[in-house]
């Protein structure tokens, strides 16, 4: 499928003569074969080069400006002077044009007439105040003079009372660093009396201690060699009781059985008899465990060990060391006491006292006398600034002013009657000429900057997204027939609805000659598959009956058909793959009136207008030239 490459159609208008329009109205895009003479005919032409040939998308557009301004005078008038023409060149600051500004210039000699009026009543009442000024001044002086041998001799008195002071402050310093000294030793034998008082009172401590746990350990051992007694004589007295009533109760048995039996070896009696004496023994040997228990020397024992230690105890409780240690304590914080009440202290602070009652006292005497001499030197300065705040004087110093200022006014709007370029570039536009009115709306001048040089291309919407800033761009300048490398500058966001494209800002460099606002261009990707290749304007080929393509060049003046063979075709440039040679001058505008052989007029080269007078005279000289080398 072939694809669509988007181009706008570019038709400059020539401007032929009566004869030449007749002719064109009765030609068609087939060629008529007949040669018939005719006065040359005017045609533009282009020179055969190469271009790009891309498989992309090319797009078309044309030369704009970097930036475009309109430049309208600040001052509204008249012009007397139009200092630029549609097509120059001019740089920032250059003048443009000049309104007429006699008028203002009428009014500034009035003001500035005001204004010598005015310094002139300045002056002469300034200089019949400059005598009480004077006076004034020197009341001042001599106000300052008096303030100063004040403030002299005041600071003698607070000098000398300050020494006064610094003396007392040095005898007091060392008095409380000799109080301190003795303070510092009372205090530490308080600290040592109370360390070995508190010692005393530990050690004491730790004896009634050692004591009371020595006494608590008799008490318990007594209690319990008590209470093991109690209990052993308790479990004896117990088998005493058993054993009597054991006894009893055999003693019974033996009775009864005796008086049963009376013979003694029966064999009642005989067991009778044995419990009887083993209950007598059983009760023997309680009475005498009783006995045992009661004559025990443990309880002796822990009674004896029960007094020693109660003995121990009354010993250790004797407060005899701590009372000395607490008589000592005492006796030192005496001497601290008496450290610290002493007298000397007082009469050095006391001293010192007066000496800072008598410095504040001079400071005092001080501060009034300079407030005196102060206040005599701020009446001499109140007077000198009544004078010098003189009403008449502010009256003439603000009709000065007020004059001054209107001048100012004045030569402002005189400047302003200079209209100034506001940045370097090409005049596109000039809206007035002298004689003619214009304001601050008017849309004087129209200048275009071109640096850097920038086009403009038409970029599809489906094709948009293929850009963006940076990307490296191939410009091809058909009327100046060269290519220029660039990037794409900016890619306007808005969509136009009448082309369906958006405008993309590509800057250029690289150029032969200076672009000029408004030359049609055509762009492509730099990074697209690219060949070199003849391209001509689609109007300059020409359709013969036989449906062969021909197109016409010029030499010395005579035009020449050729046929020619066809490629690549866009909508208004079709791609010569035979029949031209570089640097031939193509027929690009009047080809339908030509015939072969036709004489020609060149009126225009790569979009350049020539001088046909010139080109003709040119044209002849070549020809007859060739016929002259032909001949010879």
């Amino acid at each position: 499928m072939k694809e669509h490459i988007y181009v706008k159609k570019l038709i400059p208008t020539l401007v032929l003569t009566t004869m030449v329009g007749s002719l064109l109205a009765g030609c068609g895009t087939v060629r008529n074969s007949q040669n018939t003479a005719l006065p040359p005919l005017p045609v533009s032409v282009e020179t055969v080069g190469l271009s790009p040939l891309s498989s992309q998308n090319t797009y078309l557009g044309q030369v704009t400006p970097y930036i475009q301004t309109s430049v309208s005078p600040a001052l509204a008038g008249v012009l007397s002077t139009v200092d630029v023409r549609p097509g120059q060149v001019v740089t920032r600051g250059q003048v443009l044009a000049t309104v007429n500004t006699s008028e203002l210039q009428a009014q500034l000699a009035q003001a500035e007439a005001n204004a010598g009026v005015s310094q002139a009543e300045l002056t002469s009442a300034m200089e019949s105040n400059s005598h009480s000024l004077a006076q004034a001044a020197a009341s001042i002086k001599t106000a300052q003079a008096n303030l100063a041998q004040v403030q002299t001799s005041v600071q003698n008195a607070i000098t000398q009372n300050l020494q006064a002071v610094n003396t007392q402050t040095t005898q007091y310093q060392d008095a409380v660093q000799q109080m301190q000294s003795t303070l510092a030793a009372d205090a530490k034998a308080v600290a040592l009396a109370q360390q070995q008082l508190q010692s005393a009172q530990v050690n004491q401590q730790n004896v009634i201690a050692q004591a009371q746990s020595q006494y608590q350990t008799a008490i318990a051992n007594l209690n319990a060699v008590k209470t093991q007694l109690a209990s052993a004589l308790a479990t004896d007295q117990a088998n005493v009781a058993t054993a009597t009533q054991q006894v009893q109760i055999a003693s019974t048995t033996l009775n009864q059985a005796e008086e049963t039996n009376h013979l003694l070896t029966d064999p009642a009696v005989l067991q009778a008899q044995s419990q009887y004496d083993q209950a007598e023994t059983a009760l023997q040997n309680a009475e005498n465990a009783l006995q045992q228990e009661e004559a025990s020397s443990a309880l002796q024992q822990a009674q004896a060990s029960y007094d020693a230690a109660k003995a121990n105890l009354q010993a250790a409780q004797d407060n005899q060391p701590i009372a000395i240690a607490q008589a000592q304590l005492a006796q030192a914080k005496q001497a601290l006491t008496s450290a610290e009440q002493s007298k000397s202290l007082s009469v050095a602070k006391s001293q010192l006292a007066q000496a800072k009652a008598a410095l504040q006292a001079a400071q005092a005497s001080a501060a009034s006398s300079i407030a005196a001499s102060q206040a005599q030197l701020q009446q001499a300065k109140v007077s000198y600034a009544t004078l010098l705040d003189n009403p008449q004087l502010q009256v003439n110093q603000a009709q000065l002013q007020a004059s001054e200022a209107g001048v100012q006014v004045i030569q402002a709007q005189i400047q302003n009657g200079q209209i100034l370029s506001p940045l370097s570039g090409y005049v596109q536009a000039v809206n007035a000429q002298v004689g003619q009115g214009v304001g601050p709306t008017s849309n004087f001048v129209t200048i275009a900057s071109m640096n850097p040089e920038m086009v403009t291309v038409d970029v599809p919407e489906f094709d948009i997204h293929k850009l963006q800033v940076g990307t490296p761009m191939l410009v091809t300048v058909p009327s100046f027939n060269e290519v220029l490398h660039g990037h794409v500058l900016a890619i306007h966001p808005e969509l136009s609805t009448n082309t369906l494209a958006y405008p993309v800002d590509i800057t250029v460099s690289g150029g032969k000659a200076p672009l000029l606002p408004g030359l049609e261009v055509q762009a492509i990707e730099a990074s697209s598959t690219a060949h070199l290749g003849i391209m001509v304007p689609a109007d300059a080929v020409l359709s013969l009956q036989s449906g062969a393509n021909e197109v016409f060049t010029v030499d010395h003046g005579i035009a020449h058909a050729q046929i020619v063979q066809i490629g690549a075709m866009t909508q208004n440039e079709y791609q010569i793959t035979s029949g031209l040679r570089l640097g031939q001058e193509l027929v690009v505008q009047g080809q339908n009136l030509l015939s072969p052989g036709n004489r020609v007029t060149v009126v225009s080269i790569n979009g350049k207008s020539v001088n046909p007078l010139l080109q003709q005279s040119a044209a002849d000289s070549k020809r007859h030239a060739h016929k002259k080398g032909s001949s010879s």
